[in-house]
């Protein structure tokens, strides 16, 4: 300590310093530091991978399309008849049957042709990013910050305002506001979820079918016996055609 050259003296920052020069500071995992793999998904179209221009359209899965490169995939879909010949890049797509299964949210891009397109929150003013949650409200497409929707009582159970913090629409439930670009884990739990709902919709038409069904063999049943009724009676007017029709249930004979 002296400076006899016997003892360093060194600050806990020089140590410090020393430390990180020798083993490397410490690299974040891609889960801590979204790569550009994922920024690239608020940016570009999740079929054609061009940057997005409106209009803009998204699913309930949480990706984003240029509206002209969905509608040429659902084109070249419908004209190929067997599933073994997609790639299988549009297996994640399947869900998507026509434009009714998508919702436009065209109004929150920001920008030009030539600097770009971009997904802006109109309430918070923030880009959309992998560094934030963006969610995409269902009825009128508009797309809002998880901070804008906590922000107005949106995300809040007992002051929900059920109705667009943007454009005032109302009517909006839990199952409106869809997360856009999830986690694997989100995305997939979403999708087992819409299968399941596409599932029971389909029990129930099945069931409501059968059951007018049934009412329309029972309609049917009930029209035949008055038929058959009816022809009895005729048949016996034609052989009792010197009776009245009321002595036939009187038992008066002329």
């Amino acid at each position: 300590m002296g400076g006899d050259g016997g003892s360093l003296n060194n600050t806990r920052l020089e140590l410090v310093q020393v430390r990180k020069d020798i083993l490397g500071k410490r690299r974040k995992t891609s889960d801590e530091a979204p790569g550009d793999a994922k920024e690239a998904n608020y940016r570009t179209c999740a079929i054609s991978r061009e940057p997005l221009k409106p209009p803009v359209v998204a699913c309930k899965l949480g990706y984003l399309f240029n509206k002209e490169a969905l509608i040429r995939f659902l084109l070249e879909r419908k004209a190929k008849t067997k599933q073994e010949d997609f790639c299988t890049s549009t297996d994640a797509f399947q869900h998507i049957k026509s434009l009714k299964d998508v919702v436009d949210c065209s109004r929150s891009l920001r920008g030009d042709p030539e600097t770009g397109f971009r997904l802006v929150c109109p309430i918070t003013l923030q880009d959309a990013s992998s560094k934030r949650r963006f969610y995409v409200l269902w009825k009128c497409g508009c797309i809002v910050s998880e901070n804008a929707l906590r922000g107005t009582g949106f995300l809040n159970v007992e002051n929900c305002t059920k109705s667009c913090p943007v454009c005032f629409s109302t009517g909006l439930t839990e199952a409106d506001v869809v997360l856009l670009n999830p986690s694997a884990e989100e995305r997939e739990k979403k999708r087992k979820m819409m299968v399941s709902t596409t599932t029971k919709k389909l029990q129930s038409k099945l069931s409501n079918s059968g059951n007018v069904i049934s009412q329309n063999r029972a309609r049917t049943n009930t029209t035949s016996e008055k038929d058959s009724s009816q022809n009895i009676l005729s048949s016996i007017f034609v052989n009792n055609k010197t009776r009245k029709p009321e002595e036939l249930f009187t038992g008066a004979v002329r």
